[in-house]
């Protein structure tokens, strides 16, 4: 089964450490939120803290194959490395 997954790393650390499932990415703030404004709102479930943290090194970027550094940026699509491993 597929699935796919928002992560988490806090900020200044170099390391994931919390995991999610995604469920929808919208354009429109959703009215029950009192959310900032930006370009994409994503929902996700089942928010929980990673066993072992990821490292930022051992991250790939979705369309190029490169690997995250730690000045990526806080919205981007990566190799979903709960499935990779």
């Amino acid at each position: 089964m597929k699935s796919e997954h928002i992560y988490f790393k806090l900020k200044g650390e170099k390391t994931v450490s919390s995991a999610a499932d995604f469920m929808e990415l919208a354009t429109e703030n959703p009215n029950d939120r009192k959310l900032p404004v930006a370009k994409y709102y994503y929902s996700y479930k089942n928010l929980q803290w990673l066993d072992q943290p990821i490292k930022l090194t051992e991250l790939k970027y979705f369309k190029t194959g490169t690997t995250l550094r730690n000045d990526a940026p806080g919205a981007c699509v990566i190799l979903d490395p709960l499935f990779s491993r």
